[in-house]
């Protein structure tokens, strides 16, 4: 009784994870989406991988076990939930001051966790398989927005710079690292088991 509760909260936990996304994406323009495009591209190479979480796994979710899917899905649940606190700690702070963080850096911190909900909703087709169908709509959406994908890099490293400008931090900040030529190779990343969705 208790296993068959807990499955169902989990499967719970990834449907609305994934209406989430799907109802975000459908309420930007494509010049967002891409943004959300290449942000969670970043986040796949740069910081998933580090936090443990296989490239395989984002790749094709849908030839590993629930359970080792589950645990992948609650490590980035996770991430994004410690990323909430602190947004919510920052802006409470702030707000004691009497200032408020810019709306342009706001924006920036809610397409960071969509991208990493992208990924979360990804894993989470291999958890709830009827939600297959729904994720691969969602890539079949950011596919749409592939030729904004220069002027969303160029925005992204845009608002960067002017935080920088805020909180006197390095320049290059956590993008530096990495090339516009490199960013968009990376982006032609769609996974396996959604490719035919998305057109590739």
């Amino acid at each position: 009784m208790f296993s068959w509760l807990m499955k169902k909260e989990k499967n719970a936990r990834v449907a609305m994870c994934t209406k989430e996304v799907k109802w975000g994406l459908e309420s930007v323009d494509r010049t967002q989406r891409a943004e959300i495009l290449a942000l969670a591209q970043y986040l796949r190479c740069e910081i998933l991988q580090n936090a443990g979480i296989e490239q395989t796994v984002l790749d094709n979710p849908l030839e590993f076990t629930r359970e080792y899917l589950t645990r992948q899905f609650e490590t980035m649940e996770q991430i994004r939930d410690l990323a909430r606190k602190e947004l919510r700690i920052s802006r409470r702070i702030m707000r004691r001051s009497g200032d408020s963080l810019p709306e342009f850096s706001v924006k920036h911190i809610h397409n960071i966790l969509s991208a990493l909900e992208l990924w979360m909703c990804t894993v989470g087709a291999g958890i709830v398989p009827e939600k297959q169908h729904e994720v691969g709509y969602i890539w079949c959406v950011l596919a749409g927005s592939q030729d904004c994908l220069e002027q969303a890099i160029s925005s992204i490293r845009s608002v960067e710079t002017r935080t920088a400008h805020l909180t006197g931090a390095a320049r290059d900040g956590m993008f530096g690292r990495i090339s516009n030529d490199e960013w968009l190779r990376l982006c032609n990343f769609v996974p396996s088991a959604f490719r035919q969705h998305a057109g590739h």
